[in-house]
């Protein structure tokens, strides 16, 4: 991919439209029927943004999150184990103001994978740099457990590297 983005770059006679980052993150659970299992979370994903003269710029964020897992045996009322999740996969796209020339406040939303379930997902963030992107998000998934109809959410602390 780093390959495919050098050669598109030095073929283009005009300035890039678009920022790409990789990232990498630490979350911490907020929220979930399983948190004993589900409390941290380390991850790496990426982000595009539209380089525009606008204030406001649409942009895409994919991330993927693995969790510790303590492996507690945690069950509902009706004796029923709720799926405790091992990973996360986010696919969220949405808009990016930009406050200042280095700093942005997001609010992206899409699908939320896990092993056995789809779900919808919102992640409002502040982040602050150019090259380099230090990053806060809060993210909340909805109905993210089948059997408790539960959300998830955490808060991440995500560095973000210019790679385009």
């Amino acid at each position: 991919m780093f390959f495919l983005l050098s050669i598109l770059n030095a073929f283009s006679q005009s300035e890039n439209k678009y920022s790409i980052y990789i990232s990498s993150q630490f979350g911490w659970t907020l929220n979930d029927y399983t948190q004993k299992n589900n409390f941290a979370s380390i991850g790496i994903g990426a982000k595009i943004f539209q380089n525009n003269s606008s204030k406001f710029s649409p942009s895409l964020d994919f991330t993927i999150d693995n969790f510790a897992s303590t492996l507690v045996g945690i069950r509902t009322s009706t004796g029923e184990r709720p799926e405790s999740i091992d990973f996360i996969t986010n696919l969220l796209a949405g808009i990016t103001y930009k406050t200042t020339p280095k700093g942005k406040i997001s609010f992206v939303l899409g699908p939320s994978f896990t092993p056995n379930n789809t779900s919808l997902a919102l992640k409002p963030s502040i982040s602050i740099g150019k090259k380099i992107i230090w990053q806060i998000a809060y993210l909340q998934v909805f109905n993210r457990e089948k059997i408790t109809k539960t959300d998830f959410s955490s808060v991440n602390f995500i560095i973000n590297f210019k790679i385009h």
